[in-house]
């Protein structure tokens, strides 16, 4: 559910196809509104200065909330920007487009959300078994 206030992970996948090895430098995400990246927790920290090699794939994962209240920008796109090092200590800076429209478009319909799918679950408590939770 896309719900104002709720916070969502962000995962962007990239792949590396080049026989050149690279370090990541750093890299910053601008995504427009609604969707704000919180800075609270960092889930990316490992990947700095990882070595980067032809097939290995890199996922970064961002934290974000959706603003209340907050109408869409369409005046700039969602971008990924990557600052790499090569072998040879020359930097390499990529700014990559991300293709959310789909997903803003959700974002930006009125209405009550609508649950995509239903669970039902019975428990019962067992003195045989241990303690749920």
């Amino acid at each position: 559910w896309t719900i104002p206030g709720e916070r969502l992970l962000l995962v962007v996948s990239l792949m590396s196809n080049t026989p050149d090895h690279f370090t990541v430098v750093d890299w910053s995400l601008h995504l427009p509104s609604p969707l704000k990246i919180l800075t609270d927790v960092d889930h990316n920290d490992d990947i700095h200065n990882a070595a980067v090699s032809d097939g290995d794939e890199l996922s970064l994962t961002f934290e974000c909330t959706i603003l209340k209240g907050a109408k869409g920008d369409d005046s700039e796109d969602p971008k990924l920007h990557v600052n790499l090092c090569d072998d040879n200590k020359k930097t390499l800076t990529l700014e990559l487009p991300l293709d959310m429209n789909e997903f803003y478009l959700e974002l930006l319909q009125t209405g009550i959300p609508k649950p995509i799918a239903e669970a039902k679950a019975s428990l019962k408590l067992s003195a045989a078994e241990g303690l749920v939770g």
